[in-house]
């Protein structure tokens, strides 16, 4: 009975506790010409674990490729607006359509350390034409930096259905 007792709490516990460490991924990428699209996406972790529903706040790292230094981005849906969001270093309009939540973001005063972002593109990218074009990408960024997040909700929400 013990024994019996014991593998029922564990199977139930495993599910729970395996989903709710499951980071969230999602897809950052910057608007540019056709010619750079394929080069303008990044997979992207959020921090916070777990979002059920409609965020009020998210959390996210901006592609070192972008930027050269790690640089968490946090926002946070303003208060009296639908979907105006703002943070310490960014501002942006968030929209949830058919449980794609997406943000398109304009970043303020952002530090761009040119050396340190062709170091990781290079790197990270073996093939020459995926670096020339990932450096076009931030060189485009770093002159309108302008992002655009997106990432699937997770579970039921009474705010919206699919």
């Amino acid at each position: 009975m013990k024994k019996t007792l014991l593998a029922l709490i564990i199977f139930y516990q495993i599910p729970s506790t395996s989903f709710a460490a499951r980071p969230i991924r999602g897809t950052y990428s910057v608007p540019v010409s056709d010619e750079l699209k394929q080069f303008a996406s990044y997979d992207v972790k959020f921090k916070d674990a777990d979002y059920q529903s409609l965020p009020s706040q998210i959390n996210f790292p901006l592609p070192v490729d972008l930027v050269g230094e790690p640089i968490n981005i946090f926002i946070a849906k303003e208060p009296g607006f639908e979907n105006v969001w703002k943070g310490p270093l960014a501002q942006g309009v968030c929209t949830n359509e058919n449980r794609n939540f997406t943000c398109r973001i304009e970043f303020i005063g952002l530090k761009f350390d040119q050396e340190k972002i062709i170091s990781a593109v290079n790197s990270k990218y073996p093939s020459a034409s995926e670096r020339a074009g990932r450096l076009s990408v931030a060189r485009h960024f770093s002159g309108e930096p302008i992002g655009i997040i997106t990432y699937k909700l997770r579970g039921k929400s009474k705010e919206f259905s699919d």
